[in-house]
């Protein structure tokens, strides 16, 4: 490799981009890791956190594979770093496969925890309501402001104070159900479905920024993939069996789809005029 670089300081950059992908990859790892514990593989809040942590911290996976590709550029002597980035290439095809699948494990997780939220406003909206009406009830009904206060406590409203208590009845019930029926504004359907349109939206964007995100970092993780025996990377072998498109580094993009392995290994060993 022809560089500006002495061999000196091409090993001690080698040996440093080698050691930062060793901490970006025990980074990525240990942070994996504490996210999955507690083991709650069929908790949805599980899924959730564990999926978008993979997926909010695939970057630094991906910089730890950039650094051990250039620390194998490099080296002087590169034969033990291509070891590694040989090593390194055959686990970006799981990573890149990983993120592939959590693409509708978080669509189908987001969708999951939105039905069951919605569900759980509505519920609450229906008990609110419920009790609204009892306190009405018992503002309309009550004969007296002491039998007023003993329903009112008994049905777990808000307090009443000596003020309120010294009040005629007729403008105690005037001044409770005008408070009742703020509340009951405050739960009104229109305001109901702004807040459940908010929900809606937040989930909507946060899942695909998520998918997005780990079908782009699927792309980049297949692009670096390579197994031993393959002259291809996992990006090229999608490529190829999608397209039909061969982006071989010679430049030759003929070959056909139905090429088996042993067409691939004649080919190579052709002579090319």
């Amino acid at each position: 490799m022809d560089s500006r670089f002495d061999p000196e300081q091409r090993q001690a950059l080698a040996t440093f981009l080698a050691a930062l992908a060793f901490s970006m990859f025990g980074v990525f790892a240990i942070t994996g890791v504490t996210s999955a514990l507690p083991l709650q593989v069929l908790n949805l809040d599980w899924q959730l956190r564990f999926s978008t942590n993979l997926i909010d911290n695939g970057p630094i996976a991906a910089l730890g594979l950039l650094a051990a590709w250039l620390a194998a550029v490099l080296a002087p002597s590169p034969a033990r770093y291509q070891t590694r980035l040989a090593a390194v290439r055959q686990w970006a095809s799981a990573a890149a496969l990983g993120y592939l699948l959590l693409i509708p494990l978080q669509a189908s997780a987001a969708w999951r925890g939105l039905s069951q939220v919605l569900a759980s406003e509505r519920q609450e909206q229906q008990v609110v309501t419920a009790q609204l009406s009892a306190l009405r009830d018992v503002v309309r009904s009550a004969p007296s402001a002491a039998v007023l206060q003993q329903q009112w406590s008994a049905r777990q409203g808000p307090r009443l104070n000596a003020a309120d208590l010294a009040q005629p009845l007729p403008q105690l019930r005037e001044q409770f159900l005008s408070q009742l029926q703020q509340l009951d504004n405050r739960f009104d359907a229109p305001e109901r479905r702004r807040r459940q349109q908010a929900r809606v939206w937040q989930v909507v964007q946060n899942t695909l920024r998520l998918c997005c995100s780990a079908l782009f970092l699927a792309v980049g993780f297949a692009a670096a993939a390579k197994g031993k025996r393959s002259r291809l990377s996992l990006l090229q072998t999608w490529q190829l069996a999608l397209f039909g498109i061969d982006e071989h580094p010679e430049g030759d993009a003929r070959i056909p789809i139905s090429y088996g392995e042993d067409a691939e290994y004649f080919e190579q060993i052709t002579p090319r005029d």
